[in-house]
C-alpha cells in the first residue's frame, strides 16, 4: 500500500509532534533514503524533549523489512520535505481540530493538495502527567482517497488493536505507579508548597518532573520494534487486500474505429418495415445473438442486415443471415423474416416467431410476466431511431450506445469471473446484483450483458 502510518503525540512542552513512521519504498530506492537518514538529513528543527523523541542516539534510528519488490522503512521523520510537511500537518490536526466527538476514536480529513488522512486518536495513562494522561493518534496519510477510505474498517480495525496494546500496557504501569504511592494526593500536597528556583522564583515542585516517553509510560524499551512489525503488516496487509488494476477489455478492440456511414439509415429503415411491437422482439433476438432467418428477395434481406448491424457492437457477427425456406425452419431458427419486392424500391416484411416469445425475467409456474421489459440499450437505441436527430447523428448515437455497452458487459463478466472463484455462491450473487447497479444495469440487461462480454 503506497501509504505512511506516523504515531504523533501532544507534547506539553512542544505541541504536536511526530514520534515515529513507517512508509513504503520501492526495494531500489531503500539504500538511498538510508543514507540520508543516517547522514542526518532528516527534517527535526524544532526542540525536543524526551517524550518527543523515539528511537534515541544509543537505538537503531532505521527499522527495514524487505520484500522483493518493496521495503518497509520506519524512523523518526520523513527525510523527505514533501512527505515530512504533510505528516507534520495530518500530526498538527490529528491531536488539534480534527476530532472525533468522544475525542478517542477513529476519523478522516485531507484533501488532495494536502492528502488524505484517517486519524486515530487516543490516550494514554501517566502518572505526571497534567490530568494523568497523555494524548496520542496513530495517522495513515495517503494520495489517494478512492483507496484509503475503501479500506476504512480494515484499517481502523488494525489501529484499534495497536492502540488496545499500548493503552493496556501503560495502564498497568499507571495502577502499579498509583499502588506504590497516589500521585495525586501528593500532587495535591506539593502543589501548596511552592519550592524555590535558582532565579528567584517559585514553581511546584511535580513540575520539575520531566515528560517522560512513550516507552516508559508502556515499561516496553522494545515498543518501536514492534510498532515497526505492525506498520509494516498493515501496509503490507493493505496493498494486497485491494490491489488497483487496469481492467482488462472495458472497451473493445475497436472503441476508436470509424462509425459506420448509413447505419442510422438503415435502422430507420426497419422501423417502416417492420411493426413496432415486433421490431423490439427481433432487435433483442439479434442482441441476444439468437438465429434470425430472412428469406425470399436477396437485396431486400441485405438491406435488412445492414440495419440489424446497426444494434450490435462492432466486431460482433450478426445472427441475421439469408437463407432458403427450408432452412428457415431449422431448430434454432428463432425467427423467421420473409421480404418481398413490392413496389420498385419497397418491401413488404412479415416477421414470424418459431416459438413462444419469453422476455426476462419468466416468473415460476410458467407464467409470463405481465409487463414486457426490454434490455436498457436496446429501448435507447430504438427511442434513439425514432427521434427526429439527423442520419450522421443517428449513426454516432448508435455506435456510442453499443461500444457503452459492450464495455459494461465485459467488466460485469470480468468481475463475477473473480467473485466465482473467491466467494460462496450466495455472496457472490448479492455482489453481481451490487455490481450491476453499479454500471446502472437492471435485473433485464443480464442476458444481454453475458451475451456481450465476448463475440460468439
Amino acid at each position: 500500500m503506497n501509504g505512511i502510518i506516523g504515531l504523533c503525540h501532544f507534547c506539553e512542552l512542544h505541541g504536536p509532534v511526530i514520534l515515529y513512521h513507517t512508509q513504503t519504498l520501492p526495494t531500489e530506492k531503500k539504500d538511498e533514503l538510508i543514507k540520508s537518514i543516517q547522514s542526518g538529513a532528516s527534517c527535526k528543527s524544532t526542540p525536543t524533549c524526551q517524550a518527543c523523541q523515539s528511537l534515541h542516539d544509543d537505538e537503531e534510528r532505521v527499522l527495514m523489512s524487505d520484500e522483493e519488490v518493496s521495503s518497509y522503512v520506519s524512523c523518526e521523520f520523513p527525510p523527505q520535505s514533501e512527505l515530512h510537511t504533510a505528516l507534520r500537518q495530518a500530526a498538527v490536526r490529528s491531536l488539534s481540530c480534527e476530532v472525533c466527538p468522544g475525542k478517542e476514536g477513529a476519523i478522516y480529513f485531507g484533501d488532495n493538495a494536502r492528502g488524505h488522512v484517517i486519524s486515530y486518536t487516543f490516550f494514554v495513562h501517566d502518572s505526571q502527567a497534567r490530568g494523568f494522561q497523555r494524548w496520542y493518534s496513530i495517522v495513515i496519510l495517503m494520495r489517494d482517497q478512492i483507496y484509503l477510505l475503501t479500506l476504512w474498517h480494515f484499517l481502523v480495525d488494525l489501529i484499534k488493536d495497536i492502540v488496545k496494546q499500548i493503552q493496556q500496557s501503560a495502564l498497568k504501569v499507571y495502577s502499579e505507579e498509583q499502588a506504590k504511592c497516589s500521585v495525586r494526593a501528593l500532587r495535591l500536597n506539593t502543589l501548596t508548597l511552592p519550592q524555590p528556583e535558582s532565579n528567584g522564583s517559585s514553581k511546584p515542585a511535580s513540575s520539575k518532573l520531566p515528560p517522560r516517553p512513550l516507552t516508559q509510560l508502556t515499561a516496553n524499551p522494545k515498543l518501536y520494534i514492534k510498532l515497526h512489525e505492525q506498520f509494516s503488516f498493515i501496509l503490507r496487509a493493505g496493498g494486497k487486500r485491494l490491489v488497483t488494476v487496469k481492467p482488462d477489455s472495458i472497451l473493445p478492440e475497436d472503441s476508436f474505429s470509424p462509425v459506420v456511414v448509413g447505419s442510422g439509415r438503415l435502422a430507420r429503415m426497419l422501423e417502416k418495415l417492420i411493426n413496432i411491437d415486433d421490431l423490439y422482439k427481433v432487435i433483442h433476438h439479434i442482441q441476444l445473438q439468437h438465429n434470425v432467418c430472412i428469406v425470399g428477395d436477396p437485396v431486400g434481406a441485405s438491406e435488412l442486415i445492414g440495419g440489424f448491424k446497426a444494434f450490435i457492437p462492432p466486431g460482433f457477427p450478426c445472427s441475421a443471415t439469408y437463407a432458403s425456406a427450408e432452412d428457415g425452419t431449422r431448430d434454432d431458427v428463432k425467427v423467421l423474416i420473409y421480404v418481398t419486392l413490392h413496389t420498385t424500391h419497397k418491401y413488404k416484411v412479415k416477421v414470424k416467431f418459431l416459438e413462444v416469445y419469453r422476455m426476462y425475467p419468466v416468473l415460476e409456474m410458467g407464467l409470463e410476466p405481465l409487463e414486457v421489459t426490454y434490455p436498457t440499450v436496446t429501448l435507447k437505441m430504438i427511442s434513439s431511431v425514432k427521434s427526429r436527430v439527423e442520419d450522421h447523428v443517428l449513426d454516432q448515437l448508435l455506435s456510442t450506445l453499443s461500444k457503452e455497452w459492450v464495455g459494461k458487459a465485459r467488466t460485469f463478466s470480468a468481475a463475477v469471473n473473480q467473485l466465482s472463484s473467491n466467494q460462496l455462491p450466495a455472496a457472490g450473487l448479492s455482489k453481481q446484483h451490487k455490481l450491476l447497479q453499479a454500471l446502472n444495469g437492471k435485473d433485464e440487461d443480464l442476458p444481454l450483458l453475458k451475451a456481450w462480454a465476448t463475440p460468439s
